[in-house]
């Protein structure tokens, strides 16, 4: 009700006034539209690819920031040393040590590949004389027996030989250039005379003994190699 009124009167004149029942409304007077509702555009979600893209992009971005401080910092450094002179005086006496390591490597490897070299040369001797009397009459051993015992051993000791021969002059004329790399590649082409010899070696121990148990000839050889001190698989040491 309006305020103000009295009740008597505010119930004589109600509010708001109704219009009459069964009355036209006025023509040309349309209620006012209610004013449009604002509406919050919706979210779209985005493509998961979109967001990795846009992480990555971000990661990289970060990347390429800290790899460009880095090498300011070691910029930085380096003219720091080359003002100062240090860099040039600890590279120099760091690879002179690198060359006289090599050198002393080489040094070492010569000198086990001259001792084996050796022991296998000592294997090789009685094996041609013994290859020799498997013809004849009376032989020592027979061929199979042979090439059983010095299974491989002709073929190692070509190996070795060479590779010794090869290193030798690199050693007597030593200097920072020297590229052995592709000998010991060569090398290693060659592992599998020595996983044939590996695979014969217990057939070849156990065909030494027996030769030697049952024929006095092969047991002298046997013990001249033992004088010599050639430690091999004829010996058993």
């Amino acid at each position: 009700r309006p305020e103000g009124l009295p009740a008597p009167l505010a119930a004589a004149h109600p509010w708001p006034p109704s219009r009459p029942a069964g009355s036209a409304r006025p023509a040309g007077k349309e209620p006012p539209a209610p004013p449009p509702r604002c509406r919050r555009p919706p979210v779209r979600a985005r493509p998961p690819a979109v967001l990795e893209e846009e992480e990555e992009a971000a990661l990289g971005y970060l990347d390429r920031v800290l790899q460009e401080e880095e090498e300011e910092e070691e910029e930085e450094e380096e003219e720091e040393e080359e003002g100062t002179g240090l860099g040039t005086a600890q590279e120099e006496p760091d690879a002179g040590k690198g060359v006289e390591m090599r050198k002393l490597v080489l040094k070492d490897f010569l000198a086990s590949e001259e001792m084996y070299i050796n022991q296998l040369e000592a294997l090789l001797l009685p094996m041609k004389p013994l290859r020799a009397t498997a013809t004849t009459s009376q032989p020592v051993l027979s061929i199979q027996q042979i090439e059983t015992i010095f299974y491989k051993i002709q073929d190692l000791y070509e190996i070795h030989k060479e590779m010794y021969d090869n290193l030798w002059p690199h050693l007597q004329h030593w200097d920072s250039e020297v590229v052995l790399g592709h000998l010991f590649q060569k090398l290693a082409t060659q592992l599998g005379v020595y996983k044939a010899f590996v695979d014969n070696y217990k057939i070849a121990l156990e065909t030494a003994e027996k030769c030697s148990q049952g024929n006095t000839q092969f047991q002298k050889i046997s013990e001249e190699l033992k004088v010599k001190g050639t430690h091999s698989f004829v010996t058993m040491e």
